[in-house]
């Protein structure tokens, strides 16, 4: 099973990776678009919208093994 985290960052805060852990891109996919209340990740998994209190939302699904790949690089 592969472990998929929610890396994102918010305008004007550092980038952070949320708590949860997903089992799958589309439950991360899901999850994303529901709290953007819109269809916002696109083919790659990279998502961008507005928060409802007007704030840059960006980030990525990404598995959890790149992602430690990618700090330790």
């Amino acid at each position: 099973m592969k472990e998929i985290l929610l890396v994102f960052v918010v305008t004007g805060f550092e980038p952070s990776v949320s708590d949860r852990i997903f089992e799958s891109y589309d439950e991360c996919k899901h999850f994303v678009n529901a709290l953007a209340k819109q269809s916002v990740v696109n083919s790659d998994y990279g998502f961008q919208f507005l928060s409802s209190d007007k704030l840059l939302v960006s980030g990525q699904c990404v598995a959890k093994e790149d992602y430690r790949h990618e700090q330790s690089s």
